[in-house]
């Protein structure tokens, strides 16, 4: 998607949105065009980066775990490595 931005001394021009983070990030362009209008930088609010949250705490899942099969309506699920038969089958 194409964004509408404004330079420094008025000049304009469409930029992909990867370019606007850039440009953003560096100041380069003076104000660019949302749905809802013009944004100033500076003035008016603008994305953040996503910051990414760590978990600080103790790992609940268990790495290289083998979960027991699911029961549905009272019948063993059997996957195609399992050796038992199906409960229906002929």
């Amino acid at each position: 998607m194409l964004i509408h931005v404004m330079y420094p001394g008025n000049n304009y021009d469409y930029v992909k949105e990867f370019i606007l983070d850039d440009l953003i990030k560096t100041g380069n362009i003076v104000k660019f065009r949302r749905s809802s209008g013009w944004v100033s930088l500076g003035s008016d609010h603008l994305r953040t980066e996503k910051r990414q949250s760590f978990y600080n705490g103790v790992e609940k899942r268990a790495v290289g775990a083998h979960f027991a099969p699911r029961k549905v309506n009272n019948l063993r699920l059997v996957g195609p490595e399992s050796t038992e038969s199906a409960p229906f089958s002929s």
